[in-house]
């Protein structure tokens, strides 16, 4: 076994995921035998131990140690269709950085769900994952914006995106605005210079107008002088 003590967050996160997860033979025979001594005495018997489901987290998971940590987003299912979006960005980032595992993923995500979006998953899990099925993140994230992010909402940012102007907007803004919608038109940025293109189109005349005769098809030299 190494000496080296875990360095990063998530390797301590991971390392105590692993400890959590393999108990002792003593202690696993010792609470058993605790139990059932009570009981007897008792004469009540004992209560089940309820399965271990992926799709539902329980409190106190120590596997939820590290994410906690991260104040990762809560998600209750009302709101912009943008909110989905920032939820699953946000919890990817804490994903990579704690190096989860599939079921992980989606255990740790449905822990941070709640209201709306709790009770839909409460009565969707099933047939997403059906009993005996490994949860993946990429069929959890397929089934989540399937109902948080349907195609018309798609169509109506890719829309926004196509009538983007800055208006009274800082350059700043509008570039943040305009890279934040294009991700929902990939088709119509593809090419560097159309990307840049729809960029200059889109700034205020006074800003426009002296920059149209460099003729610039780089996107982030555009961006520089417009600032």
């Amino acid at each position: 076994m190494s000496d080296r003590e875990p360095r990063t967050l998530g390797e301590r996160t991971l390392s105590s995921v692993t400890r959590a997860r393999t108990p002792t033979r003593g202690s696993t025979r010792g609470g058993r035998g605790r139990a059932q001594a009570e009981a007897s005495a008792s004469g009540v018997a004992p209560p089940p131990v309820p399965p271990v489901d992926a799709g539902v987290a329980a409190p106190g998971d120590p596997r939820f140690e590290g994410i906690m940590q991260l104040q990762p987003p809560k998600f209750t299912g009302t709101g912009d269709p943008e909110a989905a979006t920032r939820w699953i960005e946000g919890l990817e980032k804490a994903f990579e950085l704690l190096k989860c595992s599939e079921e992980e993923k989606v255990t740790l995500a449905v822990y941070q769900m709640q209201e709306v979006a709790s009770t839909w998953w409460k009565a969707t899990r099933r047939e997403v994952f059906p009993e005996g099925v490994v949860p993946e993140w990429n069929v959890f994230v397929r089934a989540f914006n399937n109902k948080y992010f349907s195609s018309c909402a798609k169509q109506l940012k890719m829309a926004e995106f196509l009538h983007l102007r800055q208006g009274p907007m800082t350059v700043d803004q509008y570039e943040a605005k305009f890279a934040e919608l294009s991700q929902y038109a990939p088709r119509l940025i593809q090419d560097p210079e159309e990307k840049a293109m729809r960029f200059i189109d889109g700034l205020r005349p006074e800003l426009k107008d002296p920059l149209v005769p460099f003729d610039i098809k780089n996107y982030n030299e555009l961006y520089g002088r417009a600032r």
